[in-house]
């Protein structure tokens, strides 16, 4: 018989703080305060990735209370990486200049 493989999460609980290293928070800091640099831009993107977990499933065995903030968490993330997809013309881009 064939041993079967069964995969692990390391995900902890949602309501958790998203864990962040040094550069992260400094990154995270110079963007709010509207300096930082693509460095610290590109940092600022894979955190949120991480925290808001838009590459995990929401679902979480421990309750429905769980999966319910996890989705949430992920819903704030989708929303910015759609927006950051998202194509705008170049006549609206124009519109927004003149005015």
């Amino acid at each position: 018989m064939a041993k079967v493989l069964q995969g692990k999460t390391n995900q902890s609980p949602p309501w958790e703080p998203a864990p962040a290293t040094v550069d992260e928070i400094l990154a995270i800091r110079d963007l709010v305060r509207g300096k930082a640099n693509e460095q610290q831009q590109a940092t600022f993107v894979r955190w949120l990735e991480k925290a808001s977990g838009v590459s995990e499933l929401e679902f979480r065995g421990d309750g429905e209370r769980a999966s319910a903030f996890a989705s949430g968490k992920r819903f704030v993330g989708l929303q910015f990486f759609t927006l950051a997809k998202t194509n705008v013309p170049q006549e609206m881009r124009q519109e927004k200049r003149d005015g």
